[in-house]
Order: C-alpha cells, then sequence, then structure tokens
C-alpha cells in the first residue's frame, strides 16, 4: 500500500477475507488472512500477548505457514503498523487539501496528525501497542512515515514562503526544525505520557507558536 491510498483499518483488514477453502487461497489472500486474524487478535488481547501460533490458530493453519508469509510478529506488526500510518497520511493529505491558506494548512496537518494518533489510543488501547511498537523498534516504515510527514511540512512551508505569508531563509532547515519540535505531538509514546500533564502544552498552541516564527521577518 502507499501513502494516500489508506482505508479504516477494520474494514482493510476484513473486507478482503474471502470465503475460499483455506488451501484454495493465494499467496496474497493468505498474507491478508494472517493481517486480519493478527489485527483481531491484537485488539483483543493486545500486541505483546500474541504470539504465533494463536494467530496460526486462528488462521486455521500450523506456525510455519505464518513464518512462511512473514517471518516473525514483528514482522506482521510491522505490515498493520504501515497500513495505521498510510491512514493517517491520507487524512492529513485531505485535511490539507481542502484548505488554501498555508497558515491554516499547517494548522490542519498539525491537528489531523495529533487527533488520528490519539484517537487510536482512545479508541482500543490494545491496538495502540501496535504504533508504540513500531516507534521503539525504529522500523523502516517508521522512518518513512517520518519521512512523509516532513516532505508534508516542507511543501506547505514552500508555499507559504512563494506567497509571501511566510519568511524562511532556508526552507530546508526551517522544515527540519518545526518537523522536530512537532515530536511531542507526533509521537505515540510522548502523546500518551503527556495526556493531562499539568504542563503540557495543547496542539493549537504549538501550532500558533510554529506561525509566528514563521511570518517573523
Amino acid at each position: 500500500m502507499q501513502y494516500g491510498d489508506a482505508r479504516p483499518l477494520d474494514l482493510f483488514f476484513c473486507e478482503r477475507i474471502v470465503t475460499l477453502p483455506r488451501p484454495a487461497l493465494s499467496e496474497a489472500e493468505t498474507r491478508e488472512l494472517i493481517l486480519s486474524e493478527a489485527y483481531s487478535l491484537f485488539k483483543e488481547i493486545g500486541y505483546r500477548k500474541t504470539t504465533i501460533g494463536d494467530i496460526a490458530k486462528a488462521c486455521g493453519f500450523s506456525p510455519a505457514n505464518v513464518h512462511k508469509h512473514f517471518g516473525t510478529k514483528s514482522d506482521i506488526n510491522q505490515a498493520i503498523a504501515s497500513v495505521m500510518m498510510d491512514e493517517k497520511i491520507s487524512e492529513a493529505k485531505k485535511a490539507v487539501a481542502k484548505r488554501r491558506s498555508p497558515s491554516m494548512k499547517l494548522r490542519v496537518f498539525v491537528a489531523t496528525i495529533y487527533e488520528s494518533t490519539l484517537e487510536s489510543f482512545r479508541h482500543d488501547k490494545r491496538v495502540f501497542e501496535t504504533l508504540s511498537s513500531a516507534a521503539e523498534e525504529k522500523w523502516e516504515v517508521v522512518r518513512n512515515y517520518r519521512l512523509t510527514l516532513k516532505g508534508m511540512l516542507t511543501d506547505i512551508i514552500r508555499e507559504g514562503c512563494e506567497a509571501g505569508e511566510f519568511t524562511s531563509p532556508n526552507i530546508g532547515r526551517t522544515a527540519d526544525a518545526i518537523h522536530m519540535s512537532l515530536i511531542a505531538v507526533f509521537h505515540p509514546a510522548n502523546i500518551v505520557e503527556m495526556l493531562d500533564e499539568p504542563d503540557a502544552a495543547d496542539v493549537d498552541t504549538i501550532t500558533d507558536f510554529l506561525l509566528a516564527g514563521l511570518r517573523a521577518n
């Protein structure tokens, strides 16, 4: 799946489960079945408690067959995390596309990523382990996700500078700095850690501060 093509997670992991007998499944269908059953188990008992044996049993075949298609439980989790991150990117792109002002694009970009990550935690804390584990293990899919966010941020800043709304002597370095400053509201572990903390700044306040810096001469 490519960024921007994501579908609601429950639909993605359930809609492609075919009714063919298990031996007749193609390789792609088998992989989708494994992801679907793993996602259900992650929701039910959590990522850390789920074993390859649990996933294999839910699929109706041996653990060796799961290993054949994904290798490890970490590989399965990475694939699921990829879908979750694709969905966040898709939501952010849609939100940004609806705004004309670069300032509003930046505001909705930050708010959408934050809210979608927070909603994952509120919706199901066990599934949220998928995102947290992905970040902790520093998978390539997480790096690509961060680079995609940084690319979107760079485009917004460049558009703002071209329109005379922002001022930046070096768009790339400005994007780097702002991207790193947003880790507090983009990183799953940071979001959870700062929930309801008295010293936590809300997303609007952080965005106001960033916009003030971009508008300064």
